[in-house]
């Protein structure tokens, strides 16, 4: 799609680039025949439905989504519509929205980011590679998301999904990392205490243009490198 200029509205932004998403629906679409006949539910409408959803059922979803009855669906319909839809679909929005001619820097020379992760428990499926056993006995769904945040531009750059049980973060930031582009503008990047790890910090000095801030621990837990320091 190219780069977005800087000065639009975020929404605009978003808009254009859903709207330029839907023009190459083919790319981004399970089967030949799917979104070819008029449905109540076109891509575009399909995609802004799916972004703009909160914590809710999904009954209560559409509900807020489509007040009009006359345009209301059931949620197996919904379902059916969303599965002709490639998850690629979302990674391509979220690469194309981050697209900026002139985005924001730290002290006019680094663009800054954080790196972090949250647990999110989704709907049960014993089928699942997220199930998590509980203390209490009954298994639950998590997916442990893993974010790259731009913090001057207010913009998610990047994310990984892993399952709970299988969760890694350190792993998780490094591939983030090394896919990030930033277009030969040196950066600065920023991590709690879980990323500390020395295969981490030659990671991040082996990347061009990499500055990073990593939080660590002291004393009798630190690595012995940093236990050692004055």
């Amino acid at each position: 799609m190219g780069q977005q200029p800087s000065h639009q509205h975020p929404l605009d932004v978003l808009n254009a680039v859903i709207a330029q998403t839907v023009e190459n629906i083919d790319k981004f679409k399970k089967s030949p025949t799917d979104f070819t006949r008029n449905r109540k539910l076109p891509p575009e409408k399909l995609i802004k439905t799916i972004l703009n959803m909160q914590g809710n059922s999904l009954n209560a979803e559409l509900l807020d989504a489509f007040p009009d009855i006359n345009d209301r669906m059931t949620a197996s319909a919904f379902e059916q519509a969303k599965d002709k839809l490639q998850p690629d679909v979302f990674k391509h929005l979220l690469n194309e929205y981050n697209q900026t001619d002139e985005p924001k820097l730290f002290n006019d020379k680094y663009r800054l980011f954080a790196i972090d992760g949250c647990d999110f428990t989704v709907p049960f499926n014993p089928n699942s590679n997220n199930v998590v056993p509980t203390s209490h006995g009954q298994d639950i769904c998590q997916v442990h998301v893993n974010i790259l945040y731009d913090i001057e531009n207010r913009t998610y750059q990047d994310c990984l999904f892993q399952p709970k049980s299988a969760s890694n973060e350190r792993q998780a930031a490094i591939d983030m990392l090394k896919t990030l582009d930033t277009d030969n503008t040196p950066y600065i990047v920023t991590m709690d205490r879980g990323y500390s790890s020395f295969n981490m910090f030659e990671t991040c000095n082996r990347l061009d243009n990499c500055f990073y801030v990593i939080r660590t621990k002291a004393g009798n837990t630190a690595i012995n490198e940093i236990k050692n320091l004055p």
